[in-house]
């Protein structure tokens, strides 16, 4: 299923590339929500339903960087200066996740825990109202963190600079998987879990 999704949702980056031209706005997210397929662009979100392309809110100054749905049917979105927000009813809401300012957030992850991968600050988890930070200093292989996903078992997979990694759901990286190990290259963009 992981990967059907992943393979739909670059046919949708593709499809919809030529569709937003006009505006230039530059793609660089897609998620399958409740609210239909949501895409994440420079220039604000978007809205895929099958057949057309709708501009649901602009946003200057920022871009759109992680889209996801938690299991509550939450849509979080993530932007590249670090900032997490709740999609509802065409509003971006601000959220009290926070991570420093301007570390641009590449993935969210959302289920028992609350999870975010940085571009550089590796990932935050919020187990309480204080999250815990898993970066080079305990365990993970890289701080740029492409992609999070779950593997079912409540374990977190972590698409890195430097391979994958395996993080447990009270935060502490089980394994790591890099090209020593044998990965063809270090950097792992993206990750699914069949």
């Amino acid at each position: 299923m992981w990967g059907m999704f992943a393979n739909s949702a670059k046919c949708y980056a593709q499809t919809t590339y030529q569709l937003l031209a006009n505006d230039h706005a530059q793609i660089t997210c897609v998620a399958a929500t409740h609210h239909g397929v949501l895409i994440g662009t420079t220039s604000g979100l978007y809205q895929f339903n099958g057949t057309s392309i709708d501009l649901l809110i602009p946003i200057v100054g920022d871009t759109i960087t992680a889209l996801a749905q938690s299991a509550n049917r939450t849509t979080w979105v993530g932007f590249s200066s670090g900032r997490i927000a709740r999609y509802e009813r065409r509003s971006i809401i601000s959220s009290n996740y926070k991570i420093p300012l301007r570390v641009k957030v590449t993935s969210i992850h959302a289920d028992k825990h609350f999870w975010v991968g940085t571009a550089g600050k590796g990932i935050y988890v919020w187990r309480s109202s204080t999250p815990t930070v898993i970066d080079i200093n305990n365990g993970l292989t890289d701080d740029y963190v492409y992609q999070i996903t779950s593997t079912g078992d409540n374990n977190i997979v972590a698409a890195t600079d430097r391979g994958i990694n395996t993080i447990s759901n009270s935060a502490t990286v089980v394994s790591s998987f890099t090209a020593k190990d044998g990965l063809k290259d270090n950097i792992v963009k993206c990750v699914a879990v069949a």
